[in-house]
């Protein structure tokens, strides 16, 4: 994604070189604020949570790294990196293209791809998509290795089973990634595959449907994940005081700050996310609402009844485990009758 990034921003540097104006007044003041409605820029506050909600994920492998140091550099380095692409690519659509041209394209992807197409022609083009394709090919991948850690944290901790905590010679939770892999597969056959089938009016926006669709939801599902860290957070600095203080990677005040903002930018993205759609022109938002609240809640649901299962096997695992050492153990009645026949009792 670095050479998609670097591309927009030379894409952007050409077109202002070449004397064209920019597509969007960015000095106009009354285009910097916010608008509801359908036609409102407020539904861009979930897309921009979702894009940037993923970025902290590579902290879940810091356990590990040799140093403590790779976590603030990471805070640092991974916050600037990411806000600065995003920057990039907003700015290049913006002063290309124009916010107009942007609110009416549905797919991001294409909208990206016709930027490059307007500066730099179809052959140009075809190299962003590219650049496109390799991200979405690899991202699937970082995730999947990132998120195979928790699961393997939670298996080593007894909530799900403890097969999910094998680990090669070479100490790769490939039992955690071939689990994902395997509902990765199953939940993209059913939506690629099984809904299209349903689909009686074989529309052709029904790929950019779901995408946006399942984005919103997955929004949904990890804005209420990302509570917990922000109200752990403030439970930990309350009661553990001076301690906690002298463990923080990153200055106290700005920890503050987050446990502040943080919960309230969550409950935020929640309710704009339910109730502006994401594409008004293919879903409004009385549609969109019940759709993506609906597609939340069956994940929240499916998630707990896989859970539970995992967990009660996890615990099934360890009185297994317990009843093996129990009968592992010596006789102690019958090790200490023969001592005392020994000694002539």
């Amino acid at each position: 994604m670095g050479g998609a990034t670097l591309f927009l921003a030379a894409a952007m540097a050409v077109w202002l070189l070449k004397g064209h104006p920019s597509a969007t007044m960015l000095v106009d003041a009354s285009g910097w604020r916010v608008v509801l409605g359908p036609q409102g820029n407020l539904a861009l506050l979930g897309s921009a949570t979702l894009a940037l909600l993923g970025s902290d994920m590579p902290l879940s492998l810091t356990g590990e790294t040799k140093t403590r140091k790779s976590i603030p550099r990471h805070l640092v380095w991974g916050t600037l990196l990411t806000l600065g692409g995003y920057i990039v690519f907003t700015f290049g659509v913006l002063v290309i293209q124009g916010a107009g041209v942007a609110q009416q394209t549905i797919n991001p992807m294409v909208l990206l791809i016709g930027t490059i197409d307007r500066v730099f022609g179809s052959a140009m083009g075809g190299v962003m998509a590219f650049c496109l394709l390799l991200y979405f090919m690899m991202i699937p991948v970082a995730l999947n290795v990132c998120f195979s850690r928790l699961l393997v944290v939670s298996a080593l901790h007894q909530q799900i089973s403890m097969r999910l905590a094998q680990v090669t010679r070479h100490r790769v939770p490939a039992t955690a990634l071939g689990t994902q892999v395997v509902f990765g597969l199953l939940a993209t056959a059913l939506i690629y595959m099984v809904v299209p089938l349903f689909n009686l009016k074989q529309s052709a926006d029904l790929s950019n449907i779901m995408y946006n669709v399942l984005g919103a939801g997955l929004l949904l599902v990890w804005i209420i994940s990302f509570l917990f860290p922000f109200l752990l957070l403030a439970i930990l600095a309350g009661r553990q005081g001076k301690a906690f203080r002298r463990t923080c990677v990153i200055p106290f005040p700005i920890l503050v700050i987050s446990m502040i903002t943080g919960p309230l930018l969550c409950m935020l993205t929640f309710v704009t996310t339910l109730t502006n759609s994401f594409i008004p022109s293919l879903l409004p938002n009385a549609t969109w609402g019940w759709i993506v609240g609906a597609v939340a809640s069956g994940s929240l649901i499916i998630a707990a009844i896989c859970s539970m299962l995992s967990n009660s096997e996890a615990k099934w695992e360890a009185l297994q485990e317990q009843q093996a050492e129990m009968l592992a153990r010596p006789n102690v009645p019958a090790t200490l009758e023969a001592q005392h026949q020994s000694k002539g009792f």
